[in-house]
């Protein structure tokens, strides 16, 4: 680069007397040479350097992302659903930041995870919180501040949405105030491993789709559920399927992304939709459920209705692993001899590949 730019100013030199001899003969076209050799000149001299470090970038890149600066899009040819990552994902909004980072390092530290290049992702929904001060408490990667609407969901749908191109191979989703954790703990423990797709960390019952409720209480109906199974697989809601709870579970990039994007964006725009919306017009259990912007009641459909949208709603799931009784009790498989145990696996289960564009209706 350094010859090219002494050529350039010997040119310039050398085609002085040149030009001034055809001055007297062509003054336009000795102004036409000198403004094409002074354009030349300025081009090589000014974009020249970035033209040579770009022989450079690649290595510049390496070195960012090594120290995480830059997604892992670029680490090792390759993005982090293709390599072995775990995001941990918070819901939080006003909970005791001390206790969670107490809550986060024991996750981080399980030997089930040992292997794994980990990120911890705290989305809060305080718009006073310091998310400096969550960061340094938790010793989170990343503290991100969204609206206060739709529930843990929300914050969940924003990740998925936020980051499609960049999903860690499996994501870990918990609120800040975690639910059963020494529980949840044996469980990841016990049943985590590379070809997990969905794994639920808490509670799972089943529920007619024709009349779908808790078990526990009868009033608590869920009538959006069965439609939500229909638009997401483009087929019947069957005779029985299995719930969760809690808003907590790992689910892997592969099993997020059966589902198209647009279903994502979909159940968002509902969940996070204001009061005139019609969704808000479904009937509940008053005494029980709210329905505001921060706390709609399609939230707690959307709560129960993860293992329908990460196709692992099967019943046999609760056949392998039980139900709350058994949850409670101990958190480890019925039988470590079944392929899957309490959860669904990739590459194990058949795909379902329903229609991916329907809309709920009113």
């Amino acid at each position: 680069m350094i010859q090219l730019r002494l050529r350039i100013l010997r040119l310039l030199r050398t085609s002085s007397p040149a030009m001034s001899a055809a001055t007297s003969c062509s003054p336009v076209m000795s102004l036409r040479r000198i403004l094409i050799v002074t354009f030349i000149a300025f081009v090589v001299l000014v974009f020249g350097p970035l033209l040579v470090r770009n022989t450079h970038v690649r290595n510049a890149v390496d070195a960012i992302s090594s120290t995480r600066i830059l997604p892992s899009l670029f680490q090792n040819g390759g993005t982090r659903s293709q390599l072995p990552t775990l995001d941990i994902v918070v819901a939080m909004y006003q909970e005791n930041v001390t206790a969670l980072g107490e809550q986060l390092e024991s996750i981080r530290s399980l030997s089930a995870f040992k292997d794994l290049d980990i990120r911890t992702i705290i989305y809060t929904k305080d718009q006073e919180a310091s998310t400096a001060a969550i960061r340094a408490d938790t010793n989170a990667t990343i503290v991100r501040k969204l609206p206060n609407l739709g529930r843990e969901g929300g914050t969940y749908l924003s990740h998925v949405l936020l980051n499609w191109d960049d999903l860690a191979r499996h994501t870990l989703f918990i609120q800040a105030a975690v639910h059963q954790p020494e529980q949840m703990i044996d469980r990841l423990q016990h049943n985590f491993n590379k070809l997990t797709g969905v794994l639920p960390l808490n509670r799972m019952e089943s529920c007619h789709c024709r009349d779908c409720h808790d078990p526990w209480e009868e009033a608590n109906r869920f009538p959006r559920l069965a439609q939500l199974y229909s638009a997401i697989n483009g087929e019947l809601c069957p005779e029985e399927i299995t719930l969760t709870y809690s808003g907590q579970m790992l689910v892997s990039a592969a099993r997020i992304r059966r589902r198209n994007r647009d279903i994502y964006a979909h159940l968002q725009a509902v969940l996070q939709s204001d009061g005139a919306h019609w969704i808000h017009g479904d009937g509940r259990a008053d005494w029980r459920f709210a329905d505001d912007q921060d706390n709609p009641f399609f939230g707690h459909t959307l709560e129960r209705a993860y293992l329908v949208l990460w196709d692992c709603a099967n019943t046999s799931i609760l056949e392998r692993c039980g139900r709350w009784e058994h949850f409670v009790a101990d958190a480890a498989p019925l039988d470590p001899a079944v392929p899957g145990w309490c959860q669904c696996l990739d590459g194990v289960e058949p795909q379902r590949r329903g229609v991916v564009r329907v809309a709920l209706e009113r």
